[in-house]
């Protein structure tokens, strides 16, 4: 009977260990079994409660002073294609809404856009993730190419005729630098700075965020500013804009709105065929 009783006694008191977080009978649970039982067995048992009832402290001991682990996070559910999603400010943005809201944006200009969107926000640089201006210097400057898209509704808020350097091209934007004194437009990501009043009038500084590719921004003065010959008059005449030293001319008229809704930390996108192949933004 010893040897039939006491191990299977034991192995119930461990499963009762562990099935109800480490809880030992008391003695008037237990009292009617250990009557049963030789003295020599109940000594045993005593030993093997004991022992238990240590291991259960120490256990908790160690499990009051482990490191906490924070809970895993949940999954999401994966964007569909043509949806991105910007971990930085949480905003999904559907291509195919917005294409639907600006039907002449062209699709690989946006889709590259969206990308330059998403790179400068990944780094920290953007604090309005909630616009993207994108300029599409594949189009003639007779043409309205650069939009304003709302981020959050998919919609455009402004769409306007803009100019690029004298030294890129006549109507069509052709060749493109970022080096000082070459007169030309310098494509890729820019963050918006600060308006300022300067000689064009109410103008808005831009920080090419791209090496090697915008970031002579500042030095050479590429700005967003008002101009009489980005007007509609001007280009209806001459059947193009004008030309400037590299910077993004636009009409007077609507120059303070542009600049004050754009200014301060938006991503403005300056697109060509050449930007599909930029490294970066891959």
């Amino acid at each position: 009977m010893k040897q039939s009783i006491l191990p299977n006694f034991i192995f119930s008191l461990v499963l009762g260990f562990l099935g109800i977080l480490f809880f030992i009978p008391s003695e008037r649970e237990t009292a009617p079994i250990l009557s049963l039982l030789t003295e020599e067995t109940q000594k045993e048992i005593a030993v093997t409660a004991k022992t238990i009832t240590t291991t259960s402290q120490e256990l908790t001991k160690k499990l009051n002073h482990s490191p906490k682990i924070a809970p895993a996070p949940s999954q999401k559910k994966l964007p569909a294609a043509g949806v991105h999603r910007s971990d930085t400010s949480f905003i999904l943005v559907n291509e195919a809404a917005i294409l639907k809201n600006a039907p002449y944006l062209d699709p690989p200009a946006l889709h590259t856009a969206l990308h330059g969107y998403e790179w400068a926000l990944k780094r920290g640089h953007v604090k309005n993730p909630n616009l993207l201006t994108l300029i599409d210097f594949n189009r003639p400057s007779s043409s309205k190419r650069l939009w304003v898209i709302d981020m959050r509704s998919h919609t455009v808020l402004m769409n306007l005729y803009t100019t690029h350097g004298k030294n890129s091209g006549l109507d069509y934007a052709k060749q493109f630098s970022a080096r000082v004194g070459s007169d030309m437009t310098s494509l890729g990501v820019y963050e918006t700075l600060n308006p300022y009043q300067g000689g064009h009038g109410l103008s808005l500084k831009l920080q090419g965020l791209e090496p090697g590719v915008n970031d002579t921004a500042l030095r050479r003065a590429v700005v967003v500013h008002p101009a009489w010959y980005a007007t509609p008059a001007y280009i209806e005449k001459n059947h193009r804009a004008g030309r400037s030293w590299g910077c993004f001319a636009i009409d007077p008229a609507i120059a303070s709105k542009l600049v004050h809704l754009i200014g301060n930390g938006s991503v403005l996108f300056a697109y060509a065929n050449q930007e599909k192949s930029d490294g970066l933004l891959v």
